[in-house]
């Protein structure tokens, strides 16, 4: 009979090896998901740190954003150089003309005769006969009479016989706190209905007004508006071949930057329909200081 106790003693040793091994391999095991654990733990505060700095560089750019964008005080001076023909052309004294709301009617009317003189000039306009030369002057005076004056009945008719294709009840949902707000200023800006100027943009006969619709390589800063509804002439009118003119006048408005009235030259570009025979503002344009911003003025 074998002598199980004997077996068992004889057993022991190896046993306790084997025992012995398998604590071993735990204790490696444990370790090694111990350094697992650690790496990610690792990765965690890696990803902390990364999303803190990320959240530091935005706060930064907003920062940054903010200070830009606000008015400018005291020694803080824009350094853009302003070319002798930018400071000749806004120079604020030439700006005298400071009309009231009962005065601005018959400014307008003269700044329209003035438009219509120099159209006569003009071998584009002067081609289309009396109607062209004519409806200009009438169309940069109903502009002048929505950006100084608007009347919501009146300007609506002028904009619809214009090809507008806002209904009554649209154009008044659009304008109707537009003019409410002109009326609330209570005065007009500054101007200088004397400096009012036609330039030929098209080279439909040859009459280009290269030097006065180069403003932009004369140093001033330009800004144009347009509008995204479909208005009756292509969307690059001087590509198509059509006359296209441009007329602004010398007038103060608000900088963006200074929050202060500040001198430009705004006005509005027209291209010739020759179906409806009337001249469409497609685009308003603003000539300024490089360090200025405006809004241009509202089609």
């Amino acid at each position: 009979m074998v002598d199980v106790v004997k077996m068992e003693r004889a057993r022991g040793p190896k046993l306790n090896v084997k025992r012995r091994l398998r604590e071993i391999w735990g204790v490696l095991e444990l370790t090694k998901y111990l350094e697992i654990l650690k790496g990610y733990i690792l990765s965690q505060q890696t990803r902390l740190l990364v999303g803190l700095v990320v959240l530091l560089g935005g706060l930064f750019v907003l920062a940054r954003g903010y200070f830009s964008t606000r008015p400018v005080h005291g020694a803080e001076v824009l350094t853009a150089e302003v070319s002798e023909t930018v400071q000749s052309a806004l120079d604020p004294t030439n700006f005298t003309v400071v009309p009231t709301t009962d005065l601005m009617p018959d400014i307008i009317e003269q700044i329209k005769a003035s438009v219509i003189e120099q159209c006569k000039e003009k071998h584009s306009i002067a081609q289309l006969g009396p109607t062209g030369i004519g409806d200009l002057g009438e169309a940069f005076a109903e502009r002048l009479r929505f950006l100084t004056i608007p009347n919501l009945d009146r300007d609506f008719q002028a904009s619809s016989s214009r090809g507008d294709p806002l209904d009554r009840e649209q154009w008044f949902d659009r304008y109707r706190v537009y003019e409410q707000s002109i009326q609330d200023q209570k005065t007009i800006p500054a101007m200088n209905p004397a400096g009012v100027q036609v330039s030929v943009l098209s080279l439909a006969q040859g009459d280009i007004d290269s030097e006065k619709a180069n403003r932009l390589g004369q140093g001033f800063g330009v800004t144009l508006g347009t509008r995204g509804d479909r208005l009756p002439v292509p969307e690059d009118p001087i590509q198509e071949g059509l006359v296209v003119v441009e007329v602004v006048l010398p007038m103060m408005r608000l900088d963006m930057i200074t929050r202060k009235m500040a001198t430009a030259i705004l006005g509005y570009r027209f291209a010739w329909n020759s179906r409806m025979q009337k001249w469409i503002p497609y685009q308003s344009v603003i000539y300024k200081n490089p360090n200025s911003a405006f809004s241009p003025p509202l089609l």
